[in-house]
Order: C-alpha cells, then sequence, then structure tokens
C-alpha cells in the first residue's frame, strides 16, 4: 500500500475533522443539556413552533440543547464544504462537481426549511 501524498493528506483532513470535532461538540453540547434539565427546576415548555433563534435567546437547558441539534445538523454542511475545498485543490473535477451540488442541495435544504419555519406576519 502506497502513502498518501499531501494532496490526499489534506482531503482526509478536510472530511474527517468536521465530522469528529463537530459531532463530538453536539453530542456534548446535547448531553449538558440534558443534564441541565435534569438540574434546574423546570422550564416552561418550548412550545414546537417556537423560532430557533427565541429559544437559543431565552437560555437554559433548552437553549443548550437546541444549539447542540443546530450544530449536528449543519456537520454534513461543513463535511461537503470540506470535500469541494479538497478536490478543487486536488484538481478532481468530477469529484469537485459532486461535491459542489451535495453542498448546495444541503443549503438549499436549509434555507427552505427555515423559509416553511418562518413566523407568518
Amino acid at each position: 500500500m502506497s502513502r498518501p501524498t499531501a494532496r490526499e493528506g489534506l482531503l482526509a483532513t478536510l472530511l474527517t475533522l468536521p465530522l469528529r470535532v463537530g459531532t463530538l461538540a453536539a453530542v456534548v453540547l446535547v448531553a449538558i443539556g440534558f443534564v441541565l434539565s435534569w438540574l434546574r427546576p423546570p422550564e416552561p415548555a418550548v412550545k414546537a413552533h417556537t423560532p430557533l433563534v427565541e429559544t437559543i435567546m431565552s437560555g437554559g437547558a433548552a437553549a443548550v440543547t437546541s444549539i447542540g441539534l443546530l450544530l449536528l445538523t449543519l456537520v454534513p454542511l461543513a463535511v461537503a464544504v470540506g470535500a469541494v475545498i479538497g478536490f478543487w485543490r486536488s484538481g478532481e473535477r468530477r469529484y469537485l462537481v459532486g461535491s459542489a451540488v451535495v453542498a448546495g442541495l444541503l443549503v438549499a435544504s436549509l434555507l427552505v426549511s427555515l423559509l416553511l419555519l418562518a413566523p407568518s406576519t
């Protein structure tokens, strides 16, 4: 088996680092949120349609848990962006296009969900 080149090493780092760090940080935040919810007196229930920004700004266990879940949602986007950067630097056009399409679809789905969940005025 041959040693990976510097470009392959960079690509591996760009793909695995966001997965490891992002997933670990998200799991830790969600766990802290659950522990806080057990240790503190009960908070008023967060409604299902409460905007994420309001939940985070309210503080407390629900805010910490929400930040962790938001981070977990953004991890695949970070990996796709890392793949785009890595494939662009390595000159792999076919994989670059595929990664860019995936990143674009992830961004589009996040934007659509924001529009669908936006409070009506």
